[in-house]
């Protein structure tokens, strides 16, 4: 304010009116507290814009001279800019900073009614410059006064005038910060002729300020008043007025996520809980990861596919009895909010719910999500139905898989002010623990031994935690987090899913292999061991257990002293063999022949077995393609490989003497089983390392094809990729944290997967760059025909498809793409609706009426029976001693014997031609048959084709027919003792 000499003249104190008006796109106000910030998707200005559609001139008005309104704007161009880009960029940067007509008139509006307020400011007393007891307390005067004293009266009287002025009023006021300025004229009476000594005019000039503000408290138009300095300038300060609007801190404390929309009035996302815009976060986060990643279609995974709570979330439980909630209001006194709610008590509990949930999962989650309560819909001749109706809130875990199972919930120190806290979250399961590093702190410890009780350390916080603050009882929690797991269920005294005895295993073998390792005397060093079965990579559906045998139970062979099993006993129980490879050196003395490379192998089986009895007394059986060991209760099958082998298999030399490479199924299968298998197993042992649950989801998965008699089609080993492909590609999920939702994602791939047109790429250890992928795809397009209809593509193999070269079917993938879609359907509604029939078995038995002939076996002879779906009623002594220690010496058992097994390979040799054969290897006790379509077809008599078919002639002709009798007898006779009966559904067969 500038300071006139001459008596009588108007000062004028300045006062700014802050930049509330401001859009989102203006950014922020320089000042501390800013009023609510309106987050607007679009301006009104922009509301308004039209979109204008180019449209195509005509060749006239193409090429018509410019108008002289073009020629004047072609000319400013040319002498402002030194190009039209430059004019043009000026055009849109001041479209971009210019005031809408719509925030000037909210501006004006507020100019208005600030200068009415000013112009009645009420006249006081004069008093001395000193006295302050005019204004309240609530104000001070924005001036340092010192010294304290000074001549001079002053009073308050209404302004002699309020002019707009700055760029506001010149037009030039820009976004994002809009400063609108006030300049308001202190009346006459007020200043006096010395006033421009000892500080009296600046002392007066920030009174009036202060009395203003004093004025301007009382009105509801204005929300906060600051003070300031123009420029810096102490002796010139300021009012800053912010226009009254509902503060940012207003909302929060009423909501738990903000988004205002443009009046400043009305939060857009009321209705929101925090973890739903967490859970918006999540998505959005995953979502561009995808989006970005080349080797995803992000069209397909993003915007394709489904993505209910049951298949996204970890674990998933249900609050069933909603009443219940009422309680919890009344416990935690929320009866201010049940009465903004009008008495809704779900959405009143519901964020303290999930704030609890939050609070006692802490880092065991990534995320915490909750369905959103259903649009109830009523007759118009019915009442409105209660909330007690509403169906179960839904709630869905995404695991940290590092912590999530951990049963110790370590608290503060005992000295820390935090116990108490603590102690209020946890009740009566808090204590104070010392441990081994010398801590004493709170705790909390949950029950778990194994790794399947591990996995449900969340449903016991979850369920104490709404008991002791919620008052909502376990038996209104339905936790379906894990209910699928119960069908690869062992242990006797500790449910298990296979984890331990997975562990036991691989333990063992690393054992094995190091021992094998430090032998001495062997004519060549062993240059690697590696393991080549399901169990050392954690995927076996059932470990094997060590067991300790039952000698009683046995007969002794007399020549080896091995035990037989007896024909009056039940089958004994089943010894898995697990296979260890074990690769020797080259060398030039290796034989070129393949009956001599085998004569040799033979041989460092004996050696190996020679060494392990003497070195370690192992129970060992030498033969000439493999080597038994028995290892403290466990079956180890170990195989000599020689690198050059499947080379020497593949060389033939003519009867030119010529030297012809040719591949052949045995070079394959000795590859397969000697290279390809151990490389597999050493990946899944890694990616079972990197994902805790790998194993367990790989179990459920070929569990159901196993009980869905698809485990001929698929073998374990495409199975596992089939289940790696989830861990590594999880788009549109993030890779599964429980057994559960990995099997049930299985289930979804086997069943959308466009087979016929994309191979599946499993990416094991991210070996795989853009271009592999791009070769990969353009490879399979070219060769589509000639390759297996179920393409699995991998590191180490890009074009083969090795897994899936041999089975399934065409039929057979239709078939298991729709078990799997119907498994998937019935399988989601149980776990999701608590009303249906809880029996998730049902997606693991088959449907038998689908069959021609069912042979049904003696469960007596069924060594793994105890494995079934449904647990036999009945069980039966395999020679097996409960509990037993299980030891490295004594007689070695029968290993790999599997009456059924056998039998079904008798099944398919004589009849492969005529039937497939279907069977449950996990205690399955009936063996399903179905024709094949061209054994009801009646054949030209021929001597080579008479097997199982009986001579019809009519007229001249003579032809065979399938002698069905006499094929259901032979199926009695091939299997007796262990064939019960055979049911022949002969309404199905079509001659």
């Amino acid at each position: 304010m500038k300071k006139k000499r001459q008596t009588g003249v108007k000062e004028q104190a300045e006062m700014h009116p802050s930049d509330s008006f401001q859009d989102e796109e203006e950014g922020e106000t320089e000042e501390a507290e800013p009023s609510v910030k309106a987050k607007r998707i679009r301006s009104e200005e922009e509301k308004e814009v039209v979109v204008y559609h180019p449209v195509k001139l005509s060749r006239n008005d193409l090429y018509r001279p410019p108008t002289a309104e073009e020629l004047n704007q072609l000319k400013e161009a040319e002498s402002l800019f030194h190009c039209s880009l430059l004019k043009m960029q000026m055009e849109e940067l001041l479209k971009e900073v210019v005031l809408s007509e719509h925030r000037k008139q909210q501006i004006d509006s507020f100019i208005q009614t600030v200068t009415k307020l000013i112009q009645t400011v009420p006249k006081t007393p004069k008093v001395e410059v000193n006295d302050m007891s005019w204004l309240s307390g609530a104000v001070k005067v924005p001036f340092l006064l010192l010294p304290k004293t000074t001549k001079g009266k002053f009073c308050m009287a209404p302004p002699a005038s309020v002019d707009l002025i700055g760029s506001y009023a010149l037009g030039t006021c820009i976004k994002p910060h809009i400063r609108v300025d006030m300049a308001v004229t202190i009346p006459a009476e007020v200043l006096q002729p010395k006033d421009f000594l000892n500080q009296r005019y600046p002392r007066k000039r920030a009174l009036y300020l202060a009395g203003l503000a004093q004025h301007l408290q009382s009105s509801s138009e204005v929300v906060t008043l600051r003070f300031s300095c123009l420029h810096g300038n102490r002796l010139r300060p300021i009012l800053l007025l912010t226009p009254s609007a509902p503060s940012l801190a207003d909302f929060h404390d009423a909501f738990q996520v903000v988004f205002v929309d443009p009046s400043g009035h009305l939060n857009m996302c009321a209705d929101v809980t925090a973890c739903t815009y967490k859970q918006l976060q999540h998505e959005a986060s995953v979502s561009m990861h995808f989006w970005d990643d080349p080797s995803v279609d992000g069209f397909y995974c993003l915007l394709m596919t489904p993505k209910p709570m049951i298949r996204t979330s970890d674990h998933v439980f249900q609050l069933c009895d909603l009443v219940k909630l009422q309680s919890s209001c009344k416990k935690q006194n929320l009866l201010r909010e049940l009465m903004d709610h009008s008495g809704d008590y779900i959405h009143t509990a519901l964020p303290f719910i999930l704030s609890l949930l939050q609070r006692g999962l802490g880092q065991r989650i990534h995320l915490l999500a909750h369905s959103l309560t259903p649009s109830p819909v009523w007759s118009v001749e019915s009442e409105a139905p209660k909330y007690k109706t509403q169906p179960p809130l839904s709630f869905g875990l995404l695991l940290n898989p590092e912590i999530s199972a951990a049963v110790l919930e370590r608290g503060p120190p005992a000295d820390s002010s935090k116990v108490p806290e603590f102690r209020q979250l946890w009740g009566p399961r808090s204590e104070l623990r010392r441990f081994q590093d010398g801590a004493i702190t709170e705790a909390v410890l949950w029950e778990g031994k194994s790794m399947y009780q591990k996995r449900l350390v969340p449903k016991q916080i979850i369920t104490h935690l709404l008991q002791l603050h919620a008052e909502i009882p376990e038996s209104s929690v339905r936790f379906v987090g894990a209910l699928v797991d119960d069908v690869v269920k062992m242990g006797r005294e500790v449910p298990s899913t296979g984890e331990e005895e997975s562990l036991v295993v691989v333990q063992s073998y690393d054992d094995l292999s190091r021992k094998l390792w430090k032998l001495e005397g062997l004519p060549l060093s062993i240059t690697a061991v590696q393991g080549a079965h399901p169990a050392l990579r954690y995927t076996q559906v059932f470990p094997p257990e060590p067991l300790k045998l039952d000698h009683s139970f046995f007969d002794r062979d007399k020549i080896s002293r091995s035990l037989v099993p007896k024909d009056v006993k039940p089958c004994p129980q089943y010894i898995t063999p697990i296979t260890v490879i074990c690769h020797m050196e080259g060398s030039g003395k290796w034989p070129h022949d393949r009956l001599a490379i085998r004569h040799i192998r033979a041989a460092f089986h004996i050696s190996l077995a020679e060494l392990l009895k003497k070195d370690h007394n192992y129970t060992c059986r030498p033969c000439p393609t493999h080597l038994d060991v028995w290892k403290n209760g466990l079956a180890f099958r170990i195989q000599v490989a020689y690198h050059r082998e499947p080379q020497v298999l593949r060389e033939r030399v003519t009867a030119e003497e010529l030297l012809v490479v040719r591949d052949n199924e045995e070079a394959q299968a000795l590859e397969m089983a000697t290279i390809h298998k151990p490389l597999l197993t050493s990946m899944l042992h890694g990616l079972q390392q990197q994902h805790p649950c790998f194993g367990a989801v790989c179990r459920l998965a070929k569990r159901w094809l196993a009980a869905q008699l698809f485990s001929d089609e698929i073998t374990e080993d495409a199975a596992d990729l089939l289940v790696a492909s989830l861990f590594l590609q999880p788009a549109p999920f993030t890779a599964p944290g429980s057994p559960q939702v990995g099997f049930l994602r299985f289930l979804h791939l086997l069943s959308s997967f466009d087979w016929r047109n994309n191979p599946l790429v499993v990416n094991l250890n991210n070996q795989l760059t853009a271009a592999d992928y791009t070769e990969i795809k353009n490879d399979f397009m070219a060769s589509r025909d000639s390759l297996p209809v179920m393409f699995l593509a991998t590191p180490k193999d890009k074009k083969l498809s090795l897994w899936t070269r041999r089975a399934p079917s065409i039929q057979m993938l239709q078939r298991v793409m729709m078990v799997a879609a119907e498994s998937l359907k019935v399988l989601e509604c149980q776990l999701m609706d608590g009303s249906q029939m809880q029996d998730v078995r049902v997606v693991m038995r088959p449907p038998l009426e689908a069959y021609d002939v069912l042979i049904h076996l003696n469960p007596n002879q069924v060594p793994l029976l105890g494995q079934a779906v449904d647990p036999p009623a009945v069980t039966f002594n395999r020679g097996v001693v409960p509990n037993g220690a299980p030891q490295s010496g004594g007689p070695l058992p029968v290993i790999d014997y599997n009456p059924v097994t056998l039998y079904l390979m008798e099944l398919r040799e004589a009849f492969g031609d005529l039937a497939l054969f279907f069977c449950d290897p996990y205690g399955g006790t009936v063996i399903s048959v179905l024709w094949k379509p061209k054994t009801f077809v009646s054949a030209p008599f021929k001597t080579s084709q008479i097997t199982a078919r009986t001579v019809e002639v009519t007229g001249e002709e003579v032809k065979t027919i399938p002698n069905f009798g006499a094929i259901l007898e032979d199926f009695r006779v091939l299997g007796k003792g262990l064939v019960k009966s055979v049911e022949a559904k002969t309404e199905k067969w079509a001659f």
